[in-house]
């Protein structure tokens, strides 16, 4: 079992078959050789990365009660289901109507907001590397390009244009990059996507908001379109572990320490509204923007920027157990 400390919140990351239950507010993990306790108001996410783990139903009632998300992985370590409170906001009514009559133009205001920010997220990181992956000047002047054309809606779909040629300049060693292509590099950036999707999930039902009414997506058979809205401006976080990890992603087994790696997306810093905090805390902040947004239509979107120069190799303290970063 791995926790990760941060600023008193903690990511408990189970990798190993383990017993969870609830005693006196707090959350009891008992192994083969281990019994760990932890204050159930101090953790932030649950990650059970294995398929032996039991959990009781009182265990999860009383993390749901703090809407504290649980991801449980498949036999493949891929991120398949998350356990979210249905019942976490005083008023969710209220907000489901404000999100059902926000009109299209309105939508699409958010949504170039949200596509601007992707796009200056995708040249900072871009231009953080630019001298492990040959960025030129051009290369720069074209997302310049690209985010003066992102309009209403984007329309233009700017979104993609621009992802297409940021990453073949990202993971330009593999000379036929395709995004949407079954190779290791994708299983990896979807792994973190999915980190993020659960955490995002969990923020929206906190501040009771429908994970399923977005401002763009609106497929009918996805209950989170709204989540897959606002991860845009996140994913580059995930797609710089990735490129930093690149060489460690050799086959579609993801290593134990890639995939910490990217849980620990949730503790990198950003900018947010002029100050530098952590992931965890810009969701809530960036949530808490759009409530604003869809009361008085006039205020924009805190969103994140990326925090740089990024440093994902930060002194470890005892959380790996002797695994190396």
């Amino acid at each position: 079992m791995l926790i990760f400390d941060y600023m008193s919140w903690r990511t408990i990351y189970i990798k190993n078959d383990q017993n969870m239950r609830v005693e006196n507010n707090s959350l009891i993990v008992t192994g083969d050789q281990e019994k760990l306790k932890f204050y159930i108001k101090d953790i932030d996410t649950i990650i059970i990365d294995n398929t032996r783990t039991n959990i009781s139903i009182p265990a999860i009632i009383e993390l749901n009660k703090e809407n504290i998300p649980i991801i449980i992985n498949n036999r493949s370590h891929d991120p398949s289901s998350l356990i979210l409170n249905l019942s976490g906001h005083h008023n969710p009514l209220k907000n489901f109507n404000m999100q059902l009559e926000l009109s299209l133009r309105d939508k699409q205001r958010v949504w170039k907001q949200i596509i601007i920010q992707k796009i200056i997220n995708q040249k900072n990181l871009l231009t953080d590397l630019k001298n492990k992956i040959n960025l030129s000047k051009d290369d720069l002047e074209k997302m310049k390009i690209y985010l003066k054309k992102v309009n209403q809606g984007d329309t233009k779909n700017m979104e993609a244009v621009a992802a297409k040629f940021y990453f073949k300049k990202l993971f330009g060693i593999y000379h036929y990059f395709v995004r949407r292509d079954d190779n290791p590099i994708n299983g990896a950036l979807n792994y973190g996507y999915k980190i993020l999707a659960s955490r995002i999930s969990s923020s929206l039902v906190k501040f009771g908001l429908n994970p399923t009414i977005g401002f763009k997506h609106k497929d009918q058979l996805n209950y989170f379109n709204l989540t897959y809205d606002l991860i845009e401006p996140f994913r580059p976080l995930i797609d710089w572990i990735v490129y930093e990890n690149n060489e460690l992603i050799q086959n579609d087994h993801l290593e134990l320490i890639i995939r910490i790696r990217l849980v620990k997306v949730l503790s990198l810093d950003v900018v947010i509204d002029g100050k530098v905090t952590k992931v965890r805390h810009a969701i809530d902040i960036m949530i808490k923007s759009i409530i604003s947004f869809l009361e008085n239509k006039k205020e924009n979107l805190l969103l994140p920027e990326l925090h740089l120069p990024l440093n994902l190799r930060e002194k470890e303290k005892n959380e790996l157990q002797g695994i190396p970063f």
